[in-house]
């Protein structure tokens, strides 16, 4: 459970990184950068 707490605090962190703060963006476009994200790690 601990590293799954840690592996999404990573995750958010990148996001917001990967995001500009400033600018507001949608769910889809965080559901595709996991999906990225997913689709990297896994395949």
């Amino acid at each position: 459970v601990a590293f799954n707490e840690y592996d999404r605090q990573v995750r958010l962190n990148s996001l917001t990184q990967f995001f500009p703060k400033e600018s507001p963006y949608s769910h889809a476009e965080i559901l595709m950068y996991f999906a990225y994200l997913i689709d990297t790690v896994c395949c």
